[in-house]
């Protein structure tokens, strides 16, 4: 009596590594474009945030006949600083206490790489520093830019949200860099 082996060819194994290598080759940049549009909606929501809570701070201050100086938040129990009417840019003074996203968002050096949670931040800024902001021309040497970026990033990496309060009465600007993301 014959035994025959059975097994795999090997033009069977070759036709399965490329139908694997194609499969990757498809698969790998939509997996990479997941987690860039993951971190990119994330900056956007901050964003949205920030600009929730800078009008609730703005609104609260109206009621209060607060110009300049704390305004009294009930809701947070704390005091936030406003400028013109507007939240400071000051992390410490304002921003660690008004950004409500679910998440501790601790105090990072501007140039550093955010390690402490998923998101960092740091107020506070002139903006000369800061690689690819969008509006230089209205930052006038002024401090008060506030930064937000993901873990992992640093501002460099061009993936952050920000506050400019212009402390001229002006609306406050607030967006997004997500080049980097």
């Amino acid at each position: 009596m014959k035994q025959t082996i059975k097994g795999f060819t090997l033009i069977e194994l070759v036709a399965v590594l490329i139908l694997i290598a194609i499969i990757a080759v498809v698969a790998a940049p939509k997996f990479i474009n997941l987690s860039t549009d993951a971190r990119t909606n994330t900056m956007r929501m901050v964003t949205s945030a920030m600009k929730a809570s800078a009008d609730q701070v703005k609104f609260q201050a109206q009621i209060q006949g607060v110009k300049n100086g704390n305004v009294e938040l009930e809701s947070i129990g704390q005091t936030v600083v406003v400028y013109n009417g507007h939240v400071k840019g000051h992390w410490r003074d304002a921003w660690q206490h008004i950004l409500d996203i679910g998440k501790v968002i601790e105090w990072t050096n501007v140039r550093q790489t955010c390690t402490k949670h998923d998101i960092c931040g740091v107020g506070n800024q002139t903006g000369y520093n800061i690689p690819s902001f969008p509006h230089p021309e209205d930052l006038s040497g002024q401090r008060g830019l506030v930064l937000v970026w993901p873990e992992g990033y640093q501002i460099a990496d061009l993936c952050y949200s920000y506050y400019y309060n212009p402390q001229n009465g002006e609306e406050p600007i607030i967006g997004t860099v997500v080049d980097g993301c």
